[in-house]
């Protein structure tokens, strides 16, 4: 990202992955981009610079084998509001998710439907953590 991280609210950087992100033909609907808005995603990648979470065309790596290759991530922000426009969560949905190992998408979709109880087989279940990681304005 341009922006000087260094003095700049994770808000606003937010707010700047969320443009970039529109600009580019993801997170058209209005819902997919309040929630990421709203949504303070460092919170679920803590161990990264802000910068690097809200980067919205990379993955942030979670988890490493021991040799170094990638076993998880935190997909690019740009594909987590392609795949919710495409999704289109309505009212009443019942969403199962699987994989997400940070918690992340589950928090997304739970805004408008109450995730099912799943889990990645490293973590607590993603429907508690999604519970537990609550969005808030920072």
């Amino acid at each position: 990202m341009d922006t000087d991280t260094t003095t700049v609210s994770p808000t606003t950087l937010r707010a700047e992955m969320v443009a970039k992100v529109r600009k580019a033909g993801y997170a058209q609907l209005s819902e997919v981009e309040r929630v990421l808005l709203d949504t303070p995603r460092h919170e679920f990648v803590p161990d990264v610079r802000l910068a690097a979470a809200y980067d919205p065309w990379q993955a942030v790596v979670t988890h490493r084998f021991e040799d170094g290759r990638s076993l998880s991530c935190a997909s690019a922000p740009w594909l987590v509001a392609a795949m919710l426009d495409q999704l289109h969560v309505q009212p009443g949905n019942r969403i199962l998710e699987i994989g997400a190992g940070t918690g992340y998408n589950a928090c997304l979709v739970r805004h408008e439907a109450p995730p099912i109880p799943c889990g990645d087989g490293r973590s607590p279940p993603l429907s508690c953590r999604s519970r537990v990681t609550k969005p808030r304005a920072v």
